[in-house]
């Protein structure tokens, strides 16, 4: 066997380098990479070191003897802590491959670390033509077709590369863009084209458009997204002002809300009264562009002259060219039924008149001056039907209801036009009414005409839908207009505004009241009828059911009411039709009452 002696000058051992290989990447123009520690020792001792830098594989140009890679400190003693750094400004695109060599005095094997550099171009960067887009446009009032809106364009272009993008306006229903998606390719830009619809749009003020934006997405470029604000600025048009409702007010009168109605109206119109000096602005709610309202203050009421009011826009709309006249005229326009709300009445009957400034600004109802009579004036007012004063119910500023005064000749045929005239002695409104014998309604619980009739059921509840009376069970209804009576009164006062008292009866069939009693008036128009029916559901040409004379218990005035008005007790017969809205009509003197009337019943 042999003997090997190893000198003391005999380098022996092994540099090792952790990690073995370390990779770079770099986009060119972009920051730097940075640094990145290796680890160099030995298996014993504090050698000495010194690095030596190694182009390695397929090097290019100038990189050949890689000043691109630096390894910092590159002496010193082991082991040692080593910043790899890599500046590849002014390199190409490609792939450098180098090694850095770590030798170690006295060690036999240096150590070696291998590195790579990827040198990248930049991603492409998307370029937009335009920063943002206004629009503009003036837009009619409907049904009118809007101006058409000239589209804009927007030109996509890239820096190299091709890009591939997506273009949307979000939600946005007035803005249109297309292409929403392609491809943009070096010396081929792509247009966009951006349309902006006005159609839906109501105006909105210059100050204030419409705002939405464009987002171009592109992932593959070094912008990934592009924003472009987009306004739609939607312009007045000169407003036109055509009717105001209520054409008038009370003199005097508290603030007093108007309708306006016109044409290209918006959120920024203001109707104004025109005076001989500075225009009185109101304040104005946009309704639709063709309504807006506005209330005139008390202080334009005081004076009672006619006010000229018109509407006025923003520029470039400006003022209506022409207006409307608020005026402090009083006319009776209609003269109906109080509870069906037909036109005409009967002696006897109350009756609504409705009109403009006929009553007072504050309502009032009804007062008795003389016991068991209702007064013949209210809130300042009297009416006269045909010359004669009439009992007044209630009165407010555009609502009168009164009793036609039995005195009233009905005996015209088929009917006679009676004048009525309101007056609170400096202001009068005229009117007319058609007068006939008979001209009954019956009262309805939502004061409609229609509906579910004003009724009580046999134990005074209220007679409705979910409380239907049963069949062989009493309702009783309320009427008004069923002509005159017996046993009235005497004039005077005679029966106008009559109050039936506490105690009063029935006046019994013979005529004659017992002595020592109050007997109420009786209907002097007979025979009174009813029918019920039939329902909706029964098949074409099903008769109403006629209730028997027998099943009529009561028809008259009642104790606490008002001769006029009528109470009719009615026992709901056998073979009676059933249901949650029966229809019911009552005949007086051969005037049927108001269709579209119902009762509840059930079996």
């Amino acid at each position: 066997m042999g003997i090997f002696w190893v000198g003391a000058g005999v380098a022996h051992g092994q540099v090792t380098v952790a990690p073995a290989s370390v990779n770079f990447t770099y986009v060119q123009g972009a920051k730097l990479p940075a640094a990145q520690k290796i680890a160099v020792k030995t298996a014993a001792g504090t050698p000495a070191y010194s690095t030596s830098i190694v182009p390695t594989g397929a090097t290019i140009g100038t990189a050949a003897e890689a000043w691109w890679l630096i390894a910092t400190p590159d002496t010193g003693s082991l082991p040692a802590n080593v910043n790899l750094e890599v500046n590849p400004t002014g390199l190409d695109t490609g792939t450098y491959t180098a090694a850095a060599v770590f030798t170690a005095v006295g060690v036999a094997a240096p150590g070696t670390v291998n590195v790579t550099l990827l040198v990248t171009a930049p991603p492409p960067t998307l370029t937009s033509s335009a920063v943002s887009l206004t629009f503009t446009t003036v837009l009619a009032t409907p049904p009118a077709v809007p101006a058409a809106v000239p589209p804009q364009t927007v030109q996509l272009t890239t820096s190299s590369s091709p890009i591939s993008f997506s273009a949307s306006a979000g939600t946005t229903p007035w803005l249109t863009i297309a292409p929403a998606n392609g491809l943009v390719l070096p010396g081929a830009p792509v247009t966009l084209t951006v349309t902006a619809n006005p159609s839906t749009l109501a105006p909105a003020a210059q100050t204030s458009p419409y705002k939405t934006k464009i987002t171009i997405t592109a992932p593959g470029a070094s912008n990934k997204t592009l924003v472009i604000p987009v306004a739609f600025s939607v312009i007045y048009q000169t407003p036109t002002v055509t009717e105001i409702w209520p054409p008038g007010g009370q003199v005097g009168g508290k603030d007093t809300t108007v309708t306006l109605y016109g044409t290209n109206f918006c959120k920024a119109t203001i109707a104004k009264i025109a005076t001989s000096g500075t225009p009185v602005p109101l304040k104005t709610t946009y309704l639709n562009p063709d309504i807006i309202s506005a209330v005139i203050p008390a202080a334009q009421l005081v004076a009672g002259s006619p006010l000229t009011i018109y509407a006025s826009n923003p520029a470039p709309g400006g003022d209506s060219p022409g207006n409307v006249t608020f005026g402090f005229g009083q006319s009776v326009d209609a003269a109906v039924n109080a509870a069906s709300y037909l036109a005409g009445g009967s002696p006897g009957a109350l009756i609504t008149l409705f009109g403009t400034n006929i009553g007072p600004p504050v309502p009032s109802t009804l007062t008795e001056t003389v016991p068991d009579y209702v007064d013949k004036s209210l809130g300042g007012f009297t009416v006269t039907v045909d010359g004669t004063a009439a009992a007044m119910v209630y009165a407010s500023q555009n609502q009168i209801s009164v009793q036609v005064p039995y005195e009233v000749d009905a005996t015209c045929t088929p009917s006679c036009t009676k004048a009525i005239v309101v007056s609170n002695g400096s202001v009068t409104a005229n009117g007319s009414i058609t007068i006939q014998p008979t001209a009954p309604g019956l009262f309805t619980v939502d004061n409609s005409g229609t509906g579910q009739a004003a009724a009580y059921n046999q134990d005074w509840s209220l007679n409705s839908s979910g409380n239907p009376e049963k069949i062989g069970s009493v309702v009783q209804l309320y009427l008004t207009g069923e002509g005159v009576y017996t046993n009235t009164p005497a004039a005077p006062p005679g029966p106008d505004g009559y109050v039936i008292p506490v105690g009063s009866v029935p006046l019994p069939v013979s005529g004659i009241c017992p002595a020592g009693s109050v007997c109420m008036p009786a209907l002097a128009a007979a025979p009174v009828s009813v029918t019920l029916g039939p329902l909706p559901s029964a098949p074409a040409g099903t008769a109403a059911f006629a209730v028997p004379a027998a099943d009529i218990q009561y028809a008259g005035p009642f104790v606490g009411g008002m001769l006029g008005v009528m109470q009719l007790n009615l026992e709901i017969p056998a073979g009676s039709p059933t249901g949650t809205a029966v229809p019911i009509q009552v005949t007086i003197g051969g005037v049927a009452t108001q269709p579209g009337v119902t009762i509840a019943t059930k079996p």
